[in-house]
């Protein structure tokens, strides 16, 4: 029996329900050996669904990243505007409001260091592609 074409395809499950099947078909050349072919194409079926795997990962990192980004920049709004009443208010009752100058620096330096971790956080998604 002549040996023209071998297909190798497997199904992978990567979640509840949820799976892909990944296959090659590939042409023989003469002369070359379809048990040899088929198990290169086996291993090229797994290094492909490892590396929509690493996909699929970096993902769900990207989407927890927005999601931490969302809430800590919500909670700084959240202190800048209780800063702001805050204020306000030792300013309607004549209170000296320079102590809360250190608040306000530290609310800037939050700032700073959450724009920081976002730079990092996506040059390591950079490196990481």
């Amino acid at each position: 029996m002549k040996v023209k074409t071998v297909t190798y395809s497997q199904l992978f499950s990567f979640g509840r329900f949820q799976n892909e099947t990944i296959g090659y078909t590939a042409e023989l050349e003469q002369k070359e050996n379809p048990d040899q072919v088929l198990e290169e194409l086996r291993q090229k079926t797994i290094l492909q669904h490892h590396m929509n795997q690493q996909a699929r990962d970096e993902g769900k990192d990207i989407r927890f990243i927005k999601r931490v980004e969302r809430d800590s920049r919500n909670e700084l709004d959240a202190i800048r505007d209780r800063f702001i009443r805050l204020q306000a208010g030792l300013s309607d009752l004549g209170v000296e409001v320079g102590v809360l100058d250190g608040l306000r620096n530290s609310i800037q330096q939050y700032e700073a260091r959450l724009d920081e971790m976002k730079t990092e956080l996506r040059e390591k998604l950079e490196v990481s592609e």
